[in-house]
């Protein structure tokens, strides 16, 4: 089941929910509206790509000046 995230147009609440078919619309937890809209939503990968990402490998070089 895929995770949505949510806004309640009613109260303006932003939740979380497992779902099971994309057109569901679950009820607001704050206010119980079904008055809700999807979210768009980034995707975050953890693998493999070369082109980006936040890994850093401190330099080895010994001319940094730093003893």
């Amino acid at each position: 089941m895929p995770l949505y995230k949510y806004e309640c147009l009613e109260c303006q609440e932003h939740f979380e929910e497992l779902v099971i078919g994309a057109d569901e619309k679950p009820p607001c937890p704050n206010c119980q509206s079904g008055n809700v809209s999807r979210m768009v939503s980034l995707v975050s990968s953890s693998g493999g790509s070369s082109s980006g990402g936040s890994s850093f490998a401190p330099s080895k070089c010994s001319s940094s000046g730093f003893s």
